[in-house]
């Protein structure tokens, strides 16, 4: 059992909710989507950023390289799976995050991650 299981396990959801960061998630190994299916209610604020397809875990956020960050929706999380699930997990607020943007302005960067997220929470609503 992962600690951030057992801590969940022993809490009340009352007192501890998560705050998920996708990126960082995906980053250290794990699935965000089978993350929020875990913890379902108690993951009111996410943290939508994506990562390339083909980085390798990484522990160290100062070691992960910067191309490593990608627009919502263009990497290898499954967003349309994530949006589909996330209202009735309880998800309330969704921030975008662009650490790095290779290629692209800061705001061209935040327009991929929007026009991404508003097909994905279009197919996830049908």
């Amino acid at each position: 059992m992962r600690p951030l299981d057992l801590l969940m396990k022993e809490t009340s959801p009352a007192h501890l909710t998560l705050e998920l960061d996708t990126f960082l998630a995906s980053i250290a190994g794990q699935d965000p989507i089978a993350l929020l299916a875990a913890h379902k209610g108690r993951v009111p604020l996410v943290h939508l950023k994506d990562k390339a397809k083909g980085t390798p875990v990484q522990y160290d956020e100062g070691k992960v390289p910067k191309d490593a960050f990608k627009e919502v929706g263009n990497g290898e999380v499954d967003y349309a799976a994530f949006f589909k699930l996330a209202p009735s997990a309880g998800v309330r607020y969704y921030y975008v995050e662009q650490d790095f943007c290779e290629g692209s302005t800061p705001l061209d960067s935040l327009r991929v991650s929007k026009n991404n997220i508003a097909k994905f929470a279009a197919t996830a609503r049908e």
